[in-house]
């Protein structure tokens, strides 16, 4: 809500289940000029194939003058996990746990009740969060019709649509 407030002009908006496969994306009165997508949306799609299957969804569904408008929590947090201030643990107090994916850059938080220090490997119940680097945003961005993103004032990525050919 609040980045709607910044807005110069009065914007049409609707808010919708992305993590839903099924879910239409199109806008009922045709493409959109843009789509702003916060809350750290992309970290929630940690299968890269799924995050792929949204940017082209999104793609489809924006005006070839539009943009996409992506929340990089990520790239605010990659100086802190190579300077090792993302470990695996749980909180002194002992109410969070961070467990990664091995192998991957891929992190599942636990808090009060779901905390479990016999279990460090993600569990079906867990929500897996990707913490994407920049170069994976640009390999998803070309495969999915996009030229690479652009880090914007603040902690947003801009994607613009490459023209048809």
């Amino acid at each position: 809500e609040h980045a709607l407030e910044l807005c110069d002009d009065p914007v049409e908006t609707r808010s919708i289940d992305v993590l839903d496969p099924e879910v239409d994306l199109a806008h009922p009165r045709g493409d959109a000029d843009a789509i702003v997508c916060l809350g750290h949306t992309l970290t929630l799609f940690h299968e890269p194939m799924q995050a792929l299957g949204l940017m082209q969804r999104l793609r489809r569904t924006v005006d070839p003058e539009g943009w996409l408008a992506v929340d990089d929590f990520p790239g605010d947090v990659w100086s802190d996990v190579a300077a090792g201030n993302w470990q695996e643990g749980v909180a002194e107090d002992g109410s969070m746990q961070m467990v990664w994916s091995p192998g991957d850059n891929v992190i599942a938080l636990r808090v009060g009740d779901a905390v479990d220090t016999e279990q460090w490997s993600v569990r079906e119940d867990d929500v897996p969060m990707r913490l994407w680097s920049l170069g994976e945003l640009r390999l998803l961005a070309h495969a999915s019709g996009w030229h690479a993103p652009v880090r914007e004032e603040g902690h947003l990525l801009l994607f613009r649509p490459i023209a048809p050919a």
